[in-house]
């Protein structure tokens, strides 16, 4: 633990962001234990949040859910200077999260402790919608599902609502909001199997500057008010979780979201229909993916990976500037330890190119700013959770960047920004959008050589 109540913030904050790079077994426990004893109701707060998150995330730690849900609300309502309702969101999809996808039932204290949280509540409709999602029932498999949705959206700050009913067994259907200033849809499509996809769409409405941030959770979903920038994460969840913001110059692009009826199907089939493609066609088919993962594959797992790409430095210098030695001997990349974060070099004409494999160095400003301190550089990370994070440098200054890169209105540059909107009208794929970005700004074309050398891990010092 740390020292003060803001070291405790801060530790808990560096702990999710390893999660969010895919660090789940590591960080879990420490993560777990700032949750039942962390001094300051922030800190104890941003853990549990992130222990949720974590739940969500994995797959394999969704049974601890009903567990350590419990424990975050107990906690909760144990301490008075925690402001319960502040928790109702990671709570619900905890309880969500493990009642869906592995049948554990929620405990009598969680209902109990959630229903108070929604108490909190001012408005009397959202409070309804989440002491009945808390007792949404799966049917059984080939029962029909009868899905009572609340829509309170905000648009330009100013609430208004709206529910309606509908039955899944109808077919592909369009829903909208009734709202002349809103864009958004739900696209239902009814699957063969027990598994249900749903995803969202864009009407044929220009909605300007307006957003809709949606709330997912099985039988509701939820405007929250919160208009902060796009984030596309939804797609990484196995079930109906967490808020996003859909920008309109990314669109026409469908989301998929999944609801399961029960029995659950078996990991392996999950698995398949969560990575089959919904309403897009697949980067592979597309010709600038396949010349990018000849280029990559033999360097990174294409599932979680930062390209950064840095002009007018030697192999030395952009080394140094991920915290390598040069001097320091270098492994095959399939003897490197998983254990030991590295980087592989692909020296290309005039620029380098550095590729890690499950690492995310090339995203910190540090390292960007020293590789571009004689020219431009760029950097774009993603994981298999939907994480991505996207760097500009020029000079050792950093011209823009940041998480999720979704379109225009994620980037203030107005150079960068036009970049990934012109990339943005070809496809649709964020990870392909990131590093065509990286080329377009740096100038090189990332290729593998005619006569592909031997890949070495050169090790990054903590």
């Amino acid at each position: 633990m740390g020292e003060s109540f803001d070291d405790e913030y801060d530790e808990v904050v560096a702990l999710a962001r390893r999660a969010r790079r895919g660090e789940f077994v590591g960080v879990l426990p420490e993560l777990s234990t700032y949750v039942r004893s962390a001094r300051s109701v922030p800190a104890r707060m941003a853990a549990a949040v992130a222990v949720t998150d974590i739940l969500v995330w994995d797959d394999l730690t969704i049974p601890l859910a009903a567990d350590i849900a419990e424990e975050v609300l107990a906690a909760a309502c144990d301490d008075p200077r925690w402001k319960l309702v502040r928790l109702w969101s990671p709570l619900v999809d905890v309880i969500v999260g493990a009642q869906v996808h592995h049948g554990v039932p929620a405990r009598p204290r969680l209902i109990e402790l959630a229903e108070r949280a929604a108490a909190g509540r001012a408005d009397r409709v959202v409070h309804d919608a989440m002491v009945r999602t808390l007792s949404y029932e799966v049917p059984e498999d080939g029962a029909p599902v009868r899905w009572r949705t609340h829509m309170p959206p905000y648009v330009r700050n100013k609430p208004m609502s709206q529910s309606f009913y509908d039955d899944f067994r109808a077919g592909p259907q369009a829903w909208t909001n009734g709202q002349a200033e809103q864009l958004w849809g739900l696209l239902i499509n009814c699957q063969e199997g027990p598994e249900i996809a749903a995803g969202m769409l864009a009407a044929g409405v220009d909605p300007g500057d307006a957003y809709a941030s949606w709330l997912w959770l099985i039988g509701q979903f939820l405007e929250e008010g919160d208009r902060a920038k796009a984030a596309w994460a939804l797609e990484r969840y196995l079930g109906c979780w967490h808020e996003y913001e859909v920008p309109s110059s990314v669109l026409p692009r469908q989301l998929p979201l999944y609801l399961w009826t029960r029995p659950l199907l078996d990991a392996a089939t999950r698995s398949a229909v969560l990575s089959s493609p919904v309403g897009r066609a697949p980067a592979e088919e597309n010709v600038e993916w396949r010349r990018l993962e000849r280029a990559l594959r033999t360097r990174c797992s294409l599932d979680a990976a930062c390209v950064t790409v840095a002009v007018g430095c030697s192999v030395d210098e952009a080394l140094r500037a991920f915290g390598a030695d040069p001097a320091a001997p270098a492994v095959p990349r399939l003897e490197s330890s998983d254990d030991v974060g590295g980087v592989s070099v692909l020296e290309l004409p005039g620029a380098v190119v550095l590729v890690e494999d499950r690492g995310f160095t090339g995203s910190a400003e540090g390292a960007i700013r020293a590789a571009s301190a004689r020219g431009r550089a760029a950097s774009y990370f993603w994981n298999a959770m939907g994480d991505e994070s996207v760097m500009f440098a020029e000079n050792g200054e950093i011209l823009d960047g940041g998480d999720y890169l979704l379109g225009s209105e994620t980037l203030e540059h107005p150079a960068l920004a036009a970049i990934v909107e012109d990339i943005a009208r070809s496809t649709d794929d964020s990870k392909l959008i990131g590093l065509l970005a990286v080329e377009r700004f740096t100038g090189v074309r990332i290729a593998e050589p005619a006569t592909p050398p031997l890949v070495l891990v050169h090790p990054i010092a903590n």
